[in-house]
């Protein structure tokens, strides 16, 4: 894994939920970059904090990834219209 990809793992504990997808209780907190596709682009977020369900690969986001996540993508809407 290269600098630029590295991310931290820890085991998740308490408050964890269930993977919505499948239903394990295996769930890891990360922070990792994202990338989101939006329309054709592809928009890449550095360092955001998430869970991702060790079985199935699921991402699940808490309200302060998902405000990071709208406001990098809005952020590169609002540049790209002007």
């Amino acid at each position: 894994m290269s600098s630029s990809q590295r991310r931290s793992l820890t085991k998740s504990k308490g408050g964890a939920g269930a993977c919505p997808t499948c239903g394990s209780t295996n769930v890891v907190r990360v922070q990792a970059a994202v990338v989101l596709r939006v329309g054709r682009r592809r928009i890449r977020c550095p360092l955001v904090k998430h869970e991702v369900c060790a079985d199935w690969g699921e991402k699940i986001f808490g309200i302060e990834a998902s405000q990071k996540l709208d406001a990098v993508v809005l952020g590169k809407r609002k540049h790209a219209a002007v």
